[in-house]
Order: C-alpha cells, then sequence, then structure tokens
C-alpha cells in the first residue's frame, strides 16, 4: 500500500493525475457541503477545512 501511494502522490506532482477543487468548506457548514454532494450539482472534490 505504500507503494502505491508513492506512486498517486509521484502521478500528482508529475501532472499525469490531476484534481479539482469544487468547493472549501468549514466544519460548521458541513451539512451544507453534503447537501451539495448529494444534489450532483457540485464537480471536483469538497474539502472541510478548520477556521474556513
Amino acid at each position: 500500500m505504500t507503494a502505491r501511494a508513492a506512486d498517486v502522490f509521484r502521478w500528482l506532482r508529475e501532472g499525469v493525475l490531476k484534481t479539482a477543487i469544487g468547493g472549501c468548506y468549514g466544519f460548521d457548514r458541513a451539512g451544507e457541503a453534503h447537501a451539495d454532494l448529494q444534489s450532483g450539482t457540485t464537480t471536483g472534490k469538497l474539502l472541510l477545512q478548520p477556521g474556513h
């Protein structure tokens, strides 16, 4: 598993894998993030961040 994780991080650095951030939510807005995710209207990953 460690070797596979190293591959994934290498691919991210090399640009082989690309990630899209669809939104950032504070922990106090986790319910909103969940609703947005369930609605199917979001694209990319949704991040929960403390103090955001």
